[in-house]
């Protein structure tokens, strides 16, 4: 049994006469969206630190080698 489809309506030609309405975000969606900015920011730098932790302390520590001062300092910059 086949199918078929329905057509689509028709939309009125673009109208380059009429205005677009533009304005500021809703005071809820920014804050959602700092909200949101903010957590991004804070796992970003947890990752950050963990990794600065791994390469200054457990690395040295387990593997015995040695790391290079200016890796940290560029690191930490």
């Amino acid at each position: 049994m086949a199918r078929m489809l329905a057509p689509r309506c028709r939309t009125a030609p673009f109208d380059s006469d009429c205005e677009s309405t533009s304005g500021r975000l809703p005071t809820s969606l920014l804050t959602e969206q700092v909200r949101r900015l903010a957590i991004c920011a804070a796992v970003g730098a947890g990752l950050w630190a963990y990794g600065m932790v791994m390469d200054g302390l457990a690395r040295p520590l387990t593997l015995g080698t040695a790391v290079p001062i200016k890796n940290v300092v560029i690191e930490a910059a």
